[in-house]
């Protein structure tokens, strides 16, 4: 199945840039005014052609985040995103141990982060921990 762009892409896309948490598709429709069933519909297109990638029941989009290959996808594990800030800003470690998940994506989005964008089309798996 290809994947054929549709005009409210851009506007998902562009809402989940400027989030740090996975947007399920309720929220996605209530603040890009477009309906339910249609953003549920293409946030599922755009996931299997690897545009968004589904977590948490919602989706999120990748970030770009220098010395480390993108797009990087700031999952719930936390053991995870504080490896990131060991790697990228060693120095950093101390200010964000104690954080919680959301606040860790949160700091890592806005202090390490360069840019956000879509997925190319490769597929990414999540195993439960």
């Amino acid at each position: 199945m290809s994947y054929e762009k549709k005009p409210a892409d851009e506007d998902i896309v562009e809402f989940l840039k400027h989030i740090d948490y996975s947007a399920r598709p309720a929220e996605i429709a209530r603040e890009t005014g477009l309906s339910k069933p249609y953003v549920t519909r293409r946030c599922k297109i755009m996931a299997e052609a690897g545009i968004l990638i589904r977590e948490e029941g919602g989706y999120v989009i990748g970030h770009d985040i220098p010395g480390l290959e993108s797009p990087v996808i700031l999952t719930a594990d936390r053991e995870y995103l504080l490896s990131i800030v060991r790697e990228i800003a060693p120095d950093r470690v101390s200010e964000v141990r104690g954080k919680p998940v959301d606040d860790l994506r949160k700091f890592i989005k806005d202090e390490l982060a360069t840019n956000t964008y879509p997925l190319p089309n490769r597929k990414v798996s999540y195993a439960a921990v």
